[in-house]
């Protein structure tokens, strides 16, 4: 674990923090020194597992805050009814992480990796802390491209500045990794500078050709581009996912089906929070899996929202997900489901309003969370009043909306001056309130 002082100064929570990208060569320069020869092959060692148990239960304590996302977990779609023995031997999550390190573990597990100098290889002796404790960048990032608490995140040359979705998903984000490496809080000047150097560094490249771009760079509005480029990124991660779990609809064998289906006539579910997003977008599945939903207590419900998480949107907008989720929405009654519902449709619901099969879920949250929905209502007011299908939905849900009358009446005045035709067929929408 790297020793870190503690800053002189308490920093405000932002939605941004700078990921400091450390030298291997300078981390500290009192350690030993081993040269080794550079001809050696790291990656023809054999793996000793007895050596990477024993520095594990060494190494627990550096675990304590560190968790694997799914990219790193390996998939266990359709072998969880396969009873065929595991090729190879079976590894914890820990150990799994080791074969991926470009080092031999049973030999080198207290050095780490530095630079390339001449024909040597030069290596630096850890006295205090394991290699797998000082977090590497690279897969730190591969890390950033699946954590869903990650808005955007930006590569220079000296930081790695990552956009969050709220401060408390950069808090969580904070306290996961703050013990390994150099973090801190950062504003949105950071990112708008970054995106000038940007700009500049193309300028140099393909030169006056770039310089009309440069200039709107420079005359916008930061907070106008902040937002732009925000929803421009969560509406293409939003549409990613979609792709993503359309193409997982043949997950399951015909011989899996048919297990769940034994199952479930035996009134077991457990087998739905194995692989629940799986079984959600099955063209096949999902009809079990809704079945399953059917017969489960408010508990039950509540570890299905768990294991969905933030993908229950686009799941919602799957071919075969969307009925899925919308099952599950018809079969939440208490409290927790609402809150549930509240806390995962909160980042990228407002994308199911104009889409051509999300938009069903999205009226379903109507009667879950009003507020809510309003919310997406007034941040995605241009889906609305530029898409048919965006003032059809508008139609159906703005008589549950009377609570929020007046603010939305106001929205609408700001549509006068710039559309008087389209004020007056919004005007005409509201009398149903």
């Amino acid at each position: 674990m790297r020793n870190k002082s503690m800053n002189s100064t308490i920093q405000q929570p932002t939605t941004l923090i700078k990921i400091r990208k450390l030298c291997r060569e300078n981390i500290n320069e009192n350690e030993e020194e081993v040269k080794i020869d550079s001809g050696i092959d790291f990656y023809d060692f054999e793996f000793n597992k007895k050596d990477t148990a024993d520095l594990l239960r060494g190494c627990e304590k550096s675990f304590e805050d560190f968790t694997l996302t799914d990219a790193y977990k390996k998939p266990k779609v359709s072998s969880m009814f396969d009873s065929r023995p595991l090729k190879g031997p079976v590894l914890s999550p820990k150990e799994d992480l080791f074969i991926h390190m470009p080092i031999d573990v049973s030999s080198s597990v207290n050095y780490l990796k530095g630079s390339l100098c001449d024909s040597v290889q030069t290596i630096k002796k850890l006295s205090k802390r394991p290699t797998v404790a000082d977090l590497d960048i690279d897969f730190v990032l591969d890390n950033l491209k699946f954590d869903l608490r990650v808005k955007e995140f930006e590569i220079t040359r000296d930081y790695v500045l990552v956009y969050f979705f709220c401060k408390a998903d950069s808090l969580s984000f904070y306290k996961q990794y703050f013990k390994y490496l150099d973090l801190s809080f950062g504003s949105s000047c950071d990112w708008l500078s970054t995106s000038v150097q940007l700009t500049g560094s193309l300028d140099i490249e393909i030169g006056n050709s770039i310089v009309k771009e440069q200039i709107e760079v420079q005359n916008t509005k930061p907070c106008e581009k902040k937002v732009s480029e925000e929803e421009t990124y969560c509406r293409k991660r939003f549409l990613d996912r979609i792709e993503y779990f359309n193409q997982l609809k043949s997950c399951f064998t015909k011989t899996d089906l048919k297990i769940m289906m034994i199952n479930l006539e035996k009134g077991a579910t457990d087998f739905v929070f194995s692989n629940t997003k799986e079984l959600a977008v099955g063209s096949k599945s999902n009809k079990v899996m809704q079945e399953a939903i059917k017969i489960m207590s408010g508990e039950e419900l509540d570890r299905i929202y768990d294991n969905l998480e933030y993908d229950i949107v686009p799941i919602s907008a799957t071919k075969h997900g969307a009925y899925t989720i919308q099952t599950l929405l018809s079969y939440s009654t208490n409290s927790s489901h609402r809150n549930y519902i509240s806390k995962y449709f909160l980042k990228e619901g407002e994308f199911l309003l104009a889409h051509d099969i999300g938009n069903y879920t999205f009226q379903k949250i109507l009667s879950f969370d009003s507020d809510l929905v309003y919310r997406f209502f007034i941040s995605n007011f241009e889906d609305v009043v530029k898409t048919d299908l965006g003032m059809k939905v508008f139609k159906r849900c703005i008589e549950h909306l009377e609570d929020q009358k007046e603010e939305l009446m106001n929205k609408i005045a700001e549509y006068k001056v710039v559309d008087y035709n389209l004020y007056t067929q919004l005007k005409q929408i509201t009398k149903r309130m």
